[in-house]
C-alpha cells in the first residue's frame, strides 16, 4: 500500500469516527441539546416579531420582553382552556361507556358468529369423516366427546360487563374452583424514597426542561445580534461572506418553513373546527358537537410533528365520534372530513405556502423525522425538518460537507447529461425519451444539444476508451431517444415523404417556374471520427431545416477520397464536428484534404470543449484551411447564419454583380 492510498483510508476512518462519535455525543448529551434546540427554535419563530416591533420604535429589550411577555399570556390561557376541556371529558367519559360498549359487542357478536360458523363447519367435516367408516361404531367417549364439540361456546359478555362495571366481581370465598380463596397482602403505607424521586422526576422533569426552552430562547432573543456575531468569527476562518451567506440563508428557510407551517396548522385546525360543527349541526340528535374546540386544537397543534401528528390529529375525533354518538354516521363523516382535508392540505396548500422555503426533499424529511425520532425520541421529529435544513446549507457552503447536500436537497444536484447516460446504460429506451422530454421543456433543441447531447456524447466516448463499454449500442439508444422527442426526423416518416415528392414531381416543377422559390444554401457536415459527432451534427443540421440544406457525410471512407465527392456538391459551407480529446488530428487532416480537393469555401471547425490553450488549437487548425474554430454549438449556428446571412432567389433575368458575389456562398 502506497502512501497516498493509506493516506486516503486513514482520512476515511477518520471520518466515520467522527460520525460516530458525533452521533454518540447527540444521543447521550441529549438532555443538554433537546432544550438549546428548542430555544433556538422558538427564538427563530419569534425574531420575525421582534424585530418589527423594534421597527415600530421600541427598543430591543422592550421589544423581547413584551413578545415573551405575550406568548406566556397566550400560552397560559391556552393551557388552562385545554385542562378545562380535558377535565370535563374526563368527568363526563363514564356516561359514554354504554355507547362504545354496545358497539364492542356487536363487533364481538359478530367475530363469534363467524367462529360459530367455522366451528359447524368443522363438525360437518368430522362427522362425514365418521359416518365413511360403517364398519367400526363409536362407543361412549367419542359420542361424548362429539358432545362436548357441537356445544356453543360460552359468551363473552360478562367480561365486557365487568370491565365497564354492570356486573360485580365474582366472589374469592373458596365456594368453587372458579373462586379460589386467597390472601393478598395490604399494601404498605410508607412511600419509598425511590418511588417518591422517581414521581417527582417525572411531573418536574418536563417543567424543567420547558423552563430552560423558555430561558434559552429569551436570552437567545436578546442577545441575538452578539451571538450571531461570536458565532460568525468562530466559525469562518476569515471567510466572513461565505459564513455570512449561510447563516442568512439557514435563518431564512427555517424562519419561512415555521411561519408557514403556523399559517397551515392554524388553518386547519379552524377548518377542523367549522366542519365538525357543521357535522353536529345535520347529523347529531342536540345539533352540536361536544369538546369542538379542543379537538380542532389538537388537531392543529400534533401538526407540527410531521407524519405522525396528523395521524395522531386524525385518531381523536375518530375515537371522541365512536364514544360519544350512536351509529356510524358520524364517524364516517369526520372520516371524510378528514380524507377532505388532508388532500387539499397536502396537495394544494402546503406546496403553496411551502414553496422551495426549506429546499429538502420530500424523501430527506421522512429519513431525518426517523432518525432524530430514534435520537431525541417525540422532540426529535419537531426538530427534524429545522435540523435537515440546516445541514443542507451546511453542506451548500462547506466542501467538506458537499455530500450533505447532494442527499438531502431538493434540487438535483446530478448533472442532466449524467442522469441521461445512466438511463442509456440502464437500456431502457422509453425512460431516456422521458427525460429528453422533460429537459427540453426548459431550452430549445440547440441548448439541450449543447448542454447535454454534447456531453452525453463525451461520456460515451471516454467509457469506451476506459472500460470498452460498446459505443455503438449507446448511440443507436441516443439517437432512438432523439428521433422519439422529435430532434432528429424519423427515417420513416422521410421515406414515405419523399415518395410523396417523387410522385408530385411535374407539379413542383410547374409551380417553380411560375413563381420565384427560394434556395437554402447548401451545408455539409463532415464528423471527425465518431458516430456521436454524426448524430450531433445531424440534429444541427435539422433544428436549422428552415435556414439551410444540410447534407452529412460519413466518415466511411478515406477523407481525401470523399473530400472530392464533397467540392463537387458545391456547398455553400463546410462543418467539421469534433468531440475532444479525440478527433482532433481527424479534424486537421480532414482541413487540409478540402483545401487540397480545391474548395475555396468556408470551413467551420465545431471542436466543443473548453481549451485553456484556445489560441493553439485555433491556429492549429488555421494552418490546415479552417477559416473559424468554435467550441459549442449555439457559437457554430451563430457563425453559420453570420456567413450564410440570406438565401437567394431563382430568377428568370440575369442576375446582377451583387447577386453573383453572394451566389460564392449561398447558391447551389
Amino acid at each position: 500500500m502506497d502512501n497516498k492510498t493509506a493516506l486516503i483510508t486513514i482520512a476515511r476512518f477518520t471520518q466515520a469516527t467522527s460520525i460516530v462519535l458525533f452521533m454518540a455525543v447527540l444521543y447521550f448529551a441529549r438532555d443538554i441539546f433537546i432544550p438549546m434546540s428548542l430555544g433556538v427554535l422558538f427564538a427563530f419563530l419569534l425574531s420575525p416579531v421582534v424585530d418589527r416591533l423594534q421597527r415600530l420604535g421600541l427598543s430591543n429589550l422592550w421589544a423581547v420582553l413584551f413578545t415573551a411577555t405575550s406568548v406566556f399570556l397566550g400560552l397560559t390561557a391556552f393551557l388552562f382552556a385545554m385542562w378545562s376541556g380535558l377535565s370535563s371529558f374526563n368527568e363526563e367519559l363514564p356516561q359514554y361507556s354504554g355507547e362504545l360498549k354496545k358497539k364492542l359487542e356487536y363487533v364481538q357478536s359478530k367475530l363469534q358468529s363467524m367462529g360459530g360458523t367455522f366451528n359447524q363447519l368443522s363438525g360437518e367435516i368430522s362427522e362425514s369423516e365418521d359416518a365413511g367408516d360403517t364398519k367400526k361404531k363409536p362407543n361412549d367417549e367419542t359420542e361424548n366427546r362429539q358432545v362436548a364439540h357441537r356445544q356453543t361456546p360460552p359468551k363473552a359478555s360478562s367480561t365486557l360487563d365487568r370491565i365497564f362495571g354492570n356486573l360485580p366481581e365474582t366472589q374469592n370465598n373458596g365456594s368453587s374452583p372458579s373462586a379460589p380463596l386467597y390472601v393478598k397482602e395490604a399494601p404498605s403505607r410508607k412511600i419509598d424514597i425511590k418511588t417518591w424521586a422517581g414521581g417527582a422526576t417525572a411531573i418536574l422533569g418536563p417543567i424543567g426542561t420547558a423552563g430552560l426552552v423558555a430561558v434559552f430562547a429569551l436570552f437567545a432573543l436578546l442577545y441575538r445580534d452578539d451571538l450571531r456575531d461570536r458565532f460568525t468569527s468562530l466559525i469562518s476562518h476569515g471567510n466572513y461572506v461565505v459564513t455570512t451567506e449561510a447563516l442568512n440563508e439557514a435563518a431564512d428557510r427555517i424562519g419561512k418553513y415555521l411561519m408557514a407551517q403556523v399559517i397551515i396548522n392554524i388553518s386547519y385546525g379552524f377548518v377542523f373546527v367549522s366542519g365538525l360543527l357543521v357535522i353536529g349541526y345535520f347529523l347529531t340528535p342536540d345539533k352540536w358537537f361536544p369538546y369542538v374546540m379542543v379537538l380542532g386544537t389538537i388537531a392543529g397543534l400534533v401538526r407540527f410533528i410531521p407524519y405522525v401528528g396528523p395521524l395522531i390529529g386524525a385518531g381523536i375525533p375518530l375515537l371522541v365520534s365512536l364514544l360519544l354518538f350512536p351509529g356510524y354516521q358520524v364517524v364516517l363523516a369526520v372520516g371524510a372530513l378528514i380524507l377532505v382535508m388532508e388532500l387539499i392540505s397536502n396537495n394544494v396548500v402546503e406546496p403553496w405556502l411551502y414553496g422551495t422555503s426549506t429546499g429538502v426533499s420530500a424523501m430527506a424529511i421522512i429519513i431525518s423525522a426517523i432518525f432524530w425520532g430514534w435520537l431525541w425520541g417525540p422532540i426529535g421529529l419537531l426538530l427534524a425538518t429545522p435540523l435537515t435544513v440546516c445541514a443542507v446549507v451546511l453542506g451548500q457552503y462547506v466542501p467538506r460537507f458537499k455530500f450533505l447536500n447532494m442527499l438531502l436537497s431538493e434540487e438535483v444536484h446530478i448533472k442532466p447529461s449524467v442522469r441521461g447516460y445512466q438511463r442509456l446504460l440502464s437500456t431502457d429506451q422509453h425512460k431516456f425519451t422521458e427525460f429528453i422530454n422533460e429537459e427540453r421543456k426548459d431550452s430549445s433543441a440547440l441548448e439541450f444539444l449543447d448542454e447535454t447531447v454534447v456531453s452525453i456524447v463525451k461520456l460515451i466516448i471516454n467509457d469506451n476508451d476506459k472500460h470498452g463499454v460498446s459505443d455503438n449500442a449507446l448511440f443507436d439508444r441516443l439517437e432512438n431517444g432523439l428521433i422519439s422527442s422529435k430532434m432528429l426526423p424519423d427515417p420513416n416518416a422521410a421515406e414515405a415523404e419523399k415518395s410523396k415528392a417523387d410522385t408530385d414531381e411535374e407539379s413542383v416543377v410547374d409551380e417553380a417556374s411560375a413563381d420565384s422559390a427560394v434556395v437554402l444554401p447548401r451545408v455539409v457536415g463532415v464528423a471527425a471520427r465518431h458516430q456521436g459527432e454524426e448524430i450531433v451534427l445531424r440534429s444541427m443540421g435539422y433544428a436549422l431545416r428552415d435556414k439551410i440544406d444540410f447534407m452529412l457525410y460519413e466518415s466511411a471512407e478515406l477523407p481525401d477520397r470523399q473530400a472530392v465527392e464533397i467540392v463537387e456538391s458545391n456547398p455553400a459551407l463546410i462543418i467539421i464536428d469534433v468531440i475532444p480529446p479525440n478527433g482532433m488530428s481527424q479534424g486537421r487532416f480532414w482541413c487540409s484534404a478540402l483545401r487540397s480537393a480545391g474548395y475555396k469555401g468556408a470551413i467551420v471547425v465545431a471542436c466543443h470543449g473548453r481549451f485553456k490553450n484556445f489560441d493553439n488549437v485555433f491556429t492549429s487548425f488555421r494552418k490546415r484551411g479552417a477559416t473559424w474554430v468554435t467550441t459549442s454549438v449555439g457559437q457554430t449556428t451563430s457563425t453559420i447564419l453570420s456567413v450564410l446571412k440570406k438565401p437567394t432567389k431563382n430568377a428568370l433575368q440575369a442576375p446582377s454583380p451583387r447577386m453573383i458575389l453572394e451566389a460564392t456562398l449561398t447558391t447551389k
